[in-house]
């Protein structure tokens, strides 16, 4: 799948702008509000550098999580071991650049954003067995910590989904779909409670350019809703 541009809905605002010019028990510390990414990455040199910054106060949240060795961000994981995600640089066609979003104590994964110019995508990192899964947009955990939430949507590159990701006691299991009947060109979703999605939405104004793009629009995705397919397990 083709990384992309993030879109500009929920906490992908900063990075968009920046871009153009099993326990049930709960997380230690909250997740970076959008104030605080916004404040982080007001003067940051592009999104590599928004990232670096974001990555500088996560490790501070939570010590002894992960490390910054230069140009690796080192994970740590259970039982003494650990990962290394190498950032690719400019002399690696391709390359990845790897910063450190955010820490999940419960269920216990490592948040990665990877960078590719001005497309980005995001990475699970399971901290029990170093298992990797990889997401196009940021995963929101639900409440009740059953299920990750995970929106791509753009004009062009993107698999334009919505899609559900089953917490199970050992890793992830993609569960449902969710593709909307009119065609967005930007989406961002939270939770509002543990049966509900809260998706910020913008429409596609004509199908004829790829880039244009309607009001945005606030909308609710339960998940007994009848326009979900379930994945193969």
């Amino acid at each position: 799948m083709p990384l992309r541009a993030p879109p500009t809905g929920g906490r992908w605002g900063v990075t968009a702008l920046l871009a153009t010019g099993m326990c049930v028990s709960p997380p230690a510390l909250p997740a970076l509000t959008d104030q605080e990414i916004a404040a982080l990455c007001r003067d940051a040199d592009g999104t590599a550098h928004c990232g670096k910054l974001i990555e500088h106060a996560v490790l501070d949240r939570h010590p002894g999580v992960a490390s910054r060795v230069g140009g690796v961000l080192r994970i740590n994981l259970a039982r003494g071991r650990e990962i290394d995600l190498a950032d690719g640089g400019k002399a690696s066609p391709g390359g990845l650049d790897y910063s450190l979003w955010d820490v999940l104590d419960a269920p216990g994964y490592a948040v990665v954003w990877a960078q590719e110019a001005d497309a980005s995508r995001y990475l699970l990192v399971d901290r029990e067995d170093g298992h990797i899964y990889k997401l196009p947009g940021e995963p929101m955990l639900a409440p009740d910590r059953s299920y990750f939430a995970c929106a791509d949507f753009c004009a062009r590159g993107c698999v334009n989904e919505l899609s559900l990701w089953k917490v199970e006691p050992h890793g992830l299991r993609r569960s449902a779909t969710y593709r909307p009947a009119e065609r967005w060109v930007d989406a961002g979703v939270r939770w509002q409670n543990r049966d509900t999605l809260l998706l910020d939405v913008q429409v596609e104004s004509d199908p004829a350019h790829e880039r244009g793009g309607g009001p945005r629009r606030e909308l609710e995705v339960k998940l007994n809703d009848s326009r979900w397919s379930a994945d193969a397990p």
